[in-house]
């Protein structure tokens, strides 16, 4: 089974391996500088405790923070930070697997796959138990049909703070989870814990299906009547969009597309479908976001959420395996080179990046310079 992907890879400067993604010496080594002071900028805003962010540190900004050093170039100069947020995160780690800060307004099932796949990258061997645990969680937060679930909420997940509704924001970044640390539960879980895993991969496709604009794969009537712009896009949810303005039709966006089309291929490598790039569910996404690419906005959304969809752009991408997407104007667009050059323009000269745009806690520096570093990471992890 192919696992991991291009997600961690260690070596992301080879300058000599990369003829074809766009990015030359001179743009790769302007990157190098610019991840460099991202993480400088990241570990000066550490706060004591092992946290980032505001109010004394919030565990699901630290995961992000933490997750975007330690699959940097620079993870090796940080080691003492990142066990620093690695004792921080495990604070938060509840009997029950779910690891957040219990309370009226937390999101457990958003913070528990943050926290996963942070504590996978700093050292996943020390933490098997705590990850091996949490994936259970995060399976059992799954809706499905022993949970009474209606067919607009079976397959996904939610933040957690809610029982009853679920989106494809928070059930790609438990997939993300439950894909990157795939290999812990293949070495250490029974057979029946295998054949459940497979059951919440397939359920979740179910999911997706009814999150995208695609008739022939969605049974829900709102996609029998998607406009020909929004056809193979994804929504928020399969009865709810962020799309304002637009009447009563459940208009698509690019982040969630980006975030659909990721979970998608994690799900074909998981069932090892050899013809995932052939699935028209995924050459309908590629098309829709071929349509609609740029980097200086979120489709559909503006500059909402601006951060989040460069973020999933780069990490869909890097999942799909292709270096070029082909654009409305039948241009092949070397998107590797595009994020690298786009970061480079809105990085601030101390290292970090931030939204005008304050939507979705946007407007914290150091969640948006773990998405940006991130989406850097991916940008250049080929080899």
């Amino acid at each position: 089974m192919r696992l991991m992907i291009a997600l961690f890879v260690a070596a992301f400067f080879s300058l000599n391996s990369m003829a074809n993604t766009g990015l030359d010496n001179s743009i790769t080594l302007e990157a190098k500088s610019s991840v460099d002071k991202a993480v400088k900028y990241l570990i000066s805003k550490q706060n004591d405790n092992g946290s980032w962010g505001p109010y004394g540190g919030l565990p699901a900004i630290s995961a992000l923070a933490a997750t975007s050093i330690a699959t940097s170039a620079e993870a090796s100069k940080y080691t003492k930070e990142l066990k620093k947020v690695e004792k921080y995160l495990l604070t938060f780690a509840q009997a029950d697997g779910a690891i957040w800060e219990p309370g009226d307004k937390g999101y457990p099932n958003y913070t528990t796959s943050l926290a996963t796949v942070a504590l996978y990258v700093i050292d996943k061997d020390a933490n098997k138990d705590v990850i091996l645990k949490a994936r259970r969680w995060m399976k059992k937060s799954q809706f499905t049909a022993d949970s009474g679930a209606t067919p607009e909420e079976f397959g996904g997940i939610g933040y957690g703070s809610t029982k009853t509704k679920s989106d494809l924001s928070n059930t790609q970044m438990a997939l993300e989870a439950l894909f990157v640390t795939q290999d812990l539960e293949i070495e250490h879980a029974s057979a029946e814990e295998m054949k459940e895993t497979k059951a919440v991969w397939k359920r979740a496709e179910t999911f997706l299906n009814r999150c995208q604009a695609l008739p022939s794969s969605n049974d829900l009537a709102w996609a029998k009547t998607a406009s020909g712009e929004d056809v193979g896009g994804f929504i928020y949810s399969p009865d709810r969009t962020k799309v304002e303005g637009e009447g009563d039709a459940l208009r698509t966006y690019a982040s969630m597309t980006y975030a659909g089309l990721k979970s998608m291929i994690y799900a074909g490598y998981v069932s090892e479908d050899k013809l995932i790039k052939d699935d028209p569910r995924v050459q309908a996404a590629i098309s829709w976001a071929g349509k609609h690419y740029t980097l200086d906005e979120n489709p559909g959304m503006q500059l909402q959420g601006h951060f989040y969809y460069i973020n999933t752009f780069a990490k869909a991408l890097d999942a799909y395996g292709e270096d070029f997407i082909t654009d409305k104007d039948g241009k092949k667009r070397m998107w590797r080179r595009d994020v690298v050059k786009k970061l480079l323009s809105l990085q601030a000269a101390d290292g970090h990046w931030v939204n005008s745009e304050g939507r979705w806690m946007e407007n914290v520096p150091e969640m948006v310079t773990a998405y940006s570093l991130m989406s850097m990471n991916h940008a250049l992890s080929k080899q």
